[in-house]
């Protein structure tokens, strides 16, 4: 929700969301159907309907007259559906978007059965136990287990702390009506005008941005409060201040004028001296307030111990290399089918969890799928003008099956590494029988990139193949985002994503003695302490590959650093041997200013073809989607061809998912939950619970081939074109996003989604 703390005050939830205005105002509005399989009369329309403002413990609720609520697009809940005890439907996500809740599965309508729901929305939350009487007994469990984050003050933390829950009703055919309550408590705080007169010279202290230690609220610069979701009935502190309150109930305090006069004196050598010149730097400020039964609290205000002290020692490290390093070694593993756990699924991408002997089929990227032959990949069944009804392979011929060997001359002779991006990340490749096999050494495993070609036998390149040796698992960590047309399944990271190395310093911490002495003589001591041996984690930007539109091969990333000027510097790349050829193999060198057919973009997988808008000859809009034969496709899903540049059971995505971020008109970054880190603008999808990360990962020139805007920009590629010369993607800046368009000869990053 876009008020965070104001949406903790939403008291009824109606798969439609209603807009609260007042106090005690109820607001009612007529439900929105969701989605359901066509035509099926006995799916679930779902109501969520706003109620009332939350009563207070201490204070007058006309003080809160002006708190409004809504929903956020991204919002999510969790639906059950029981008939007696018997579970029918379990843990149902539910997903808000434009006055609409969309279900990611279908739930049946049955007036046997009793519908429950919560937010937000957890993958795995406690289990309810439904032979209990009252909602709250049934979902005891959950209520007791529902985690509070310590830091609330990003807003996202926030929301996700707060607890909503409700039996449905049905207030009409197919129709199920929450009206939620809350189960957690919230503090609020007001800390304006807090005045200190020490016996020297007097001192006000503004609270804002002052660093809160242990429990952090959330400050709201449009009141000046801060607000912090608590459990219920439990003595809580925040901010040197201790409150509590009931479910679904707040509380407030409010610092008052400190007018007493005092002395503060410091001790830094154990309290054998104290002097008011003993202050140490990091103890940045001491504010008194006033905490439950109006008795007096003193808050101390510290540096973080990284910021003053001194370092104990660096420490550069790679989780993700140390993984894999650690990952039971295979042999002749076969990726196309998992290990033989799976029916076979062939791709152009294949990711690699461990070291050890690998092989692959020498067949056409996707042709064979789950088993059989997917000519769908390489055959269209839809026709236009911009159809390519047969794609083709190296030769220009036709692709009529999967396997490389029954296509004139494409028989595979010999196989080469073309260029890896870590040294000794892939070592002995070669041909057997029917299968690529190459070798990952485990004394010199890391996440990385490699593409490996085989040739025919007068030494031309017929297929090649990107290795991307990794720790990431996408058989989890998925996001589901829900557009209103269609709900997408999107991968975490970008395909080829590289992470960067954690570099851990270790701090030395410091304390401090402070004593508070009152005209009357009357002293408070206390101790300050900054943490010893405290570790500060910073992560190195990480890269990954670049795709020209409608290509299969990638291009050598970027090094992933924001450069002070100009292009960015590359990765630098390997051969077999150890070799750097980075000079060699980088698109700036391997460039020609004219196109190529598809057929030659395959003969030379690192050649970077550009000819203004193109680096084709041919003008085809299914390239990446078979039967495309439109333009910005935003209405059905990507149906995955021998070009796609994607893992096996993921694709590039239609243009709708980007369309969804974007409309085609700038977003601010504030749009969505937003992030700035090292490398410049990223920024994440606010859906409670999960978070879709973008670096800004930047993108290679369509004339120079040069990386650039890394740090600063990102740009990912969709599976849709805009015109014979463009296709659809979404880009990002500092302050802005947009769904666009630009020239196919670009070079774009590429994030996956779960193939349909």
């Amino acid at each position: 929700m876009k008020q965070f703390k104001k949406a903790w005050v939403l008291n009824e939830l109606k798969l439609f969301v209603a807009f609260m205005t007042g106090m005690i105002t109820v607001s009612c509005t007529d439900y929105m159907e969701d989605y359901a399989p066509a035509n099926d009369e006995s799916s679930v329309k779902i109501q969520v309907v706003d109620q009332k403002i939350m009563g207070n413990d201490t204070i007058t609720r006309t003080a809160y007259s002006g708190i409004t609520t809504s929903f956020e697009n991204g919002d999510t809940i969790g639906i059950y559906a029981v008939q007696g005890t018997d579970v029918k439907y379990a843990n149902i996500k539910a997903t808000y978007y434009n006055g609409e809740w969309t279900p990611e599965s279908f739930i049946e309508f049955s007036g046997d059965y009793t519908y429950y729901a919560y937010f937000p929305y957890r993958r795995s939350p406690s289990a309810p136990d439904f032979t209990q009487a009252t909602v709250d007994t049934k979902f005891a469990t959950l209520i007791s287990d529902w985690p509070i984050a310590a830091d609330q003050s990003s807003g996202a933390t926030f929301k996700a702390s707060d607890l909503m829950l409700a039996q449905g009703t049905n207030p009409s055919e197919n129709v199920i009506s929450f009206q939620m309550n809350h189960k957690m408590a919230m503090a609020i705080l007001e800390m304006e005008n807090c005045t200190m007169s020490y016996s020297t010279t007097p001192d006000v202290k503004t609270p804002i941005g002052h660093t809160f230690t242990g429990n952090i609220p959330l400050y709201d610069s449009s009141d000046g409060k801060y607000y912090y979701i608590m459990r219920p009935n439990t003595l809580t502190t925040i901010g040197g201040v201790s409150l509590r309150a009931g479910a679904g109930k707040y509380i407030q305090r409010r610092t008052g004028d400190i007018t007493d006069t005092y002395t503060i004196t410091y001790s830094t050598d154990g309290g054998a001296t104290y002097s008011a010149g003993s202050k140490p730097s990091w103890l940045t400020s001491i504010v008194e307030t006033r905490g439950e039964g109006e008795t007096l609290n003193f808050c101390i205000y510290a540096t973080d111990t990284k910021t003053t002290n001194t370092s104990l020692g660096t420490t550069t490290v790679n989780p993700s290399q140390d993984v894999l390093r650690t990952a039971t070694p295979v042999n002749q593993y076969d990726l196309s089918t998992k290990g033989g756990t799976v029916s076979r699924t062939t791709a152009n991408c294949y990711m690699v969890h461990a070291p050890g002997t690998y092989k692959l089929p020498l067949v056409y990227g996707n042709s064979i799928k789950n088993g059989g032959t997917n000519s769908k990949a390489y055959a269209a069944t839809s026709t236009g003008t911009n159809i390519k009804a047969n794609l083709v392979n190296h030769a220009g011929d036709p692709i009529t099956g999967p396997w490389l060997k029954d296509h004139v001359g494409a028989v595979p002779s010999t196989a080469e590494l073309l260029w890896q991006d870590a040294s000794g990340l892939i070592s002995e490749v070669g041909i057997s029988g029917d299968y690529l096999t190459f070798t990952v050494p485990a004394a010199t495993i890391t996440a990385g990139n490699a593409v490996i070609a085989v040739k025919n036998s007068s030494g031309t390149i017929v297929w090649s193949w990107h290795i991307w040796v990794t720790d990431q698992d996408w058989s989890r960590s998925l996001t589901t985002v829900a557009t209103g047309a269609h709900n997408y399944i999107v991968t975490p990271v970008n395909v080829g994503w590289v992470p960067g190395d954690e570099t851990r310093v270790t701090y030395q911490g410091s304390n401090c003695l402070v004593r508070v002495t009152t005209d009357s003589g009357s002293q408070l001591s206390f101790r300050v302490d900054q943490p010893n041996n405290v570790t500060v984690t910073a992560r190195k930007d990480g890269f990954s590959p670049y795709y020209q539109w409608g290509r299969k091969d990638p291009f050598i990333p970027s090094d992933g650093v924001k450069p002070t000027s100009g292009n960015a510097a590359d990765k630098t790349v390997y051969d077999i041997s150890g070799n750097n050829i980075t000079s060699t193999i980088t698109p700036q060198t391997r460039k020609t200013n004219a196109t190529t057919t598809k057929g030659g973009s395959i003969q030379n997988p690192t050649m970077w073809y550009y000819s203004g808008a193109q680096w084709e000859s041919e003008t085809y809009y299914n390239n990446w989607d078979i039967n495309n034969n439109t333009i910005d496709n935003i209405a059905t899903p990507t149906e995955k061809t021998v070009y796609d540049p994607c893992p096996p059971g993921f694709c590039v995505p239609t243009g709708n998912l980007y369309y969804f971020m974007g409309n085609g008109s700038n977003r601010t970054m504030s749009t969505f939950n937003t992030t700035v880190g090292s490398m410049g603008a990223t920024w994440n999808i606010g859906i409670t619970g999960d978070a879709l990360f973008f670096p800004a990962a930047g993108r290679r020139s369509n004339s120079s081939g040069a990386a650039a805007n890394v740090g600063t920009n990102g740009y990912y590629w969709s599976a849709s074109p805009n015109s014979t010369t463009n296709g659809r993607y979404l880009c990002f800046y500092s302050s802005y996003w947009r769904w666009s368009n630009n020239y196919r000869s670009y070079g774009y990053s590429v994030r996956a989604v779960v193939e349909e």
